[in-house]
């Protein structure tokens, strides 16, 4: 089936469903635009007047922290290196206990309004200023490929061009996060959260019921040598299969996102107090582990799925990164709609990246001068 052939099962159906859905956070930006009207302040616009739910706060870290590139990116990496890839998880959980402990009761001390005004504290206002400047060209480039690269890898598999996918996913984030600020950021992503994870977990069902059932995914993981979460022997530790790089590697990471990152930070501060923020950060693990370990699933599943039959040899896609979209059209569109929720959620995911940022850089501009 080639991408041509794809393409023509984004139904009417679908499309009225993306489009729905979409819809969401747009309708969610005017709603608190409207309730907020009469309290036009800057810490209500930014904070949510530090009166923000600590688990949709949490919720949001979550999958902010989840971009349209972790949920096709992870399923193909996966699908290349195996079930030791579930060892990141590990990672991240104790990025956690160090914010947890840490991080939080530090950044509720300071009370700042941008993680960037305590270099000014610490250091002087020149290293402020650099390292805004440093962030904003770091924000930019990585705005640029989180649109990019999902809307590269969906335009293979449904009829919307890459730039009307960029130009969707720019105009919605941009249009929610201007009226409604943080509380329109925060509540959109809790209801986007439940879409990724209905995705994601519709993806895994569908494909694990196509290939015959769990045994028949264990069966082709050992066949493939890709049944390797115990593997500590068998690989270099420089090796990106390697348990202990996997753990060190993703600690690392979101180390840094959880304590120096401006998204992470504001919505910290949107809680009532150092207690809920704590709470927020608790929050975070459920939601968090459930779609990355679904999205690590999907990647054990595509590999039992195209088992003997590499859709890239095949010619049928052109790069890994368009696995999970071609698998979805190829099995959700035999249900009406099906496919247009998996594109959204998806869109989502790309939208999850861009909205703080609007509100990062409009704050930066302000807080750097």
């Amino acid at each position: 089936m080639t991408s041509q052939q794809n393409k023509t099962h984004f139904t009417a159906a679908d499309f009225a469903t993306f489009g729905a859905l979409l819809t969401v956070p747009a309708v969610i930006g005017i709603y608190f635009a409207i309730k907020d009207r009469n309290v036009s302040t800057t810490s209500r616009y930014f904070f949510g007047g530090k009166e923000m739910n600590p688990v949709a706060v949490g919720i949001s870290t979550a999958v902010t922290s989840i971009s349209a590139i972790t949920m096709i990116a992870y399923p193909s990496e996966v699908y290349l290196v195996g079930s030791c890839f579930y060892w990141v998880l590990c990672g991240i959980l104790l990025a956690v206990v160090v914010t947890y402990v840490y991080y939080v009761p530090f950044h509720s001390s300071l009370q700042l309004d941008t993680i960037y005004s305590y270099l000014g504290l610490r250091f002087n206002k020149l290293a402020q200023r650099m390292v805004t400047i440093m962030v904003v060209i770091n924000e930019v480039f990585w705005m640029g490929t989180v649109v990019y690269a999902p809307s590269l890898a969906l335009n293979t598999v449904t009829p919307i061009p890459i730039d009307w996918s960029i130009v969707i996913i720019g105009g919605i984030c941009t249009f929610y996060t201007t009226l409604g600020g943080m509380s329109a950021v925060v509540w959109a992503d809790v209801t986007q959260s439940l879409l990724m994870i209905f995705a994601s977990a519709s993806a895994f069902v569908v494909g694990t019921v196509a290939v015959g059932g769990l045994n028949s995914v264990t069966s082709a993981l050992r066949r493939g040598e890709r049944d390797n979460f115990w593997d500590f022997g068998n690989y270099d530790i420089s090796s990106r299969r390697h348990p202990i790089t996997l753990v060190v590697g993703e600690f690392c990471n979101f180390t840094h996102y959880f304590g120096f990152a401006q998204t992470v930070y504001q919505r910290i501060l949107s809680c009532k107090n150092t207690r809920q923020s704590k709470n927020a950060i608790l929050s975070y693990v459920f939601p968090a582990m459930c779609i990355l370990s679904i999205s690590t699933a999907n990647g054990l599943m595509l590999y039992a799925y195209f088992e003997g039959c590499d859709p890239i040899k095949a010619k049928q896609i052109q790069r890994r990164d368009q696995l999970l979209p071609y698998f979805a059209s190829l099995e959700f569109g035999r249900i009406p709609g099906l496919t247009g929720a998996f594109v959204a959620a998806l869109f989502s995911g790309s939208l999850r990246c861009e909205v703080t940022k609007v509100i990062l850089l409009r704050y930066i501009r302000v807080c750097s001068q």
